[in-house]
């Protein structure tokens, strides 16, 4: 009778640990991020790699994968409660030389209320894409208190490093200005 129990918990905390580590192992970091338009003092932000996957007979689609140990931190400005927002945008690039880029889509913000000593993890989201062509992602970040804002930057994910392929028909590829993007093909 007494290992019953034990076994039912030494199963669990074997199923826990195996899908943590397959939380972990599927989106890798990126700390190549470039940092534009940083306005006050924001946080720090660590983040997952962009997602490229273009299957055949589906759809292509970009993802920003939901990552476990990363996320966006509070900023030291204030010691109040601390609403960090994020919004993605996903860019598109026609032309042969990926020179000019227009905005394909941007996603719905997602926001949250965080306490001292806590971080904001954003939820997995992703978006179908018309391929073939050329994307790349920003990220816009802001954190405020209920009286004022205390931080905002743009995040352009515009290194090799940023992006990565879970598909054969996908490759990273470099701009001419030295911009990496993912190139998808339908």
């Amino acid at each position: 009778m007494i290992f019953a129990p034990l076994m039912r918990f030494r199963t669990f905390t074997g199923a826990l640990i195996a899908g943590v580590a397959i939380a972990l192992a599927v989106a890798p970091a990126t700390t190549a991020l470039t940092i534009y338009q940083l306005h006050g003092r924001p946080g720090r932000t660590i983040m997952a790699a962009i997602e490229g996957v273009a299957s055949s007979g589906a759809a292509p689609q970009i993802t920003v994968p939901l990552y476990a140990k990363g996320g966006i931190y509070r900023s030291s400005a204030s010691r109040a409660a601390q609403r960090i927002c994020v919004r993605f945008r996903v860019w598109v690039s026609s032309d042969s030389t990926a020179a000019t880029w227009h905005v394909a889509s941007t996603w719905p913000m997602r926001c949250a209320w965080t306490k001292r000593g806590h971080r904001f993890r954003p939820r997995t989201q992703s978006g179908q894409v018309e391929a073939p062509n050329q994307f790349r992602v920003t990220a816009q970040i802001t954190w405020r208190t209920r009286k004022r804002l205390l931080g905002s930057e743009v995040l352009d994910y515009d290194n090799p490093a940023d992006y990565y392929c879970a598909s054969t028909r996908c490759s990273i590829q470099q701009a001419s200005d030295g911009r990496a993007f993912l190139y998808l093909v339908a």
